[in-house]
C-alpha cells in the first residue's frame, strides 16, 4: 500500500458521490520524476495534467476564494481562466489492468482494517 493507493480510493469516492473526475492537476515534476508522474497516470487511471504553476494548492486556494468573492462565476470559470496546461500524461492503457489488480487488493485490505483505524488514536 502506498499514497497513490490512497489518493486512488479518495478519487473513487468523490466519484461515487457525483463528483465529476476527468483528470488530475499537478505542478511541473522534476526531470527524474517524468517516469514517477507517468505512474501515477496509471495508477489513477486518468490523464494527468501538468500546469504551469509552481504552486498548484495556493492556485487551488485562489480560485476558491475568486469563487466565494464572485470573480468567477463557479470553480469551472476559475479554473478555464487561471489554469494553464503545459502537458497531459495519459495513462498507457496497456498496463492499466496490473495497477487495477493491485488496487482491488488494496481495497479488500482497507475495507477489512478500516475499523481499527479508531483504536490508533
Amino acid at each position: 500500500m502506498n499514497l497513490n493507493d490512497e489518493d486512488r480510493h479518495i478519487l473513487d469516492e468523490l466519484i461515487k458521490i457525483g463528483i465529476p473526475i476527468s483528470e488530475i492537476r499537478g505542478r511541473e515534476p522534476e526531470k527524474d520524476q517524468v517516469d514517477f508522474y507517468k505512474l501515477r497516470a496509471r495508477i489513477y487511471n486518468a490523464p494527468l495534467c501538468v500546469m504551469e504553476t509552481e504552486d498548484p494548492t495556493a492556485l487551488g486556494a485562489m480560485i476558491l476564494a475568486g469563487t466565494y468573492l464572485r470573480n468567477f462565476r463557479d470553480i469551472e470559470e476559475g479554473v478555464q481562466k487561471t489554469v494553464k496546461r503545459r502537458q497531459v500524461i495519459q495513462p498507457e492503457t496497456n498496463r492499466i489492468s496490473t495497477f487495477e489488480d493491485r488496487y482491488r487488493i488494496y481495497k479488500e485490505i482497507y475495507l477489512s482494517c478500516r475499523h481499527l483505524y479508531g483504536q490508533m488514536k
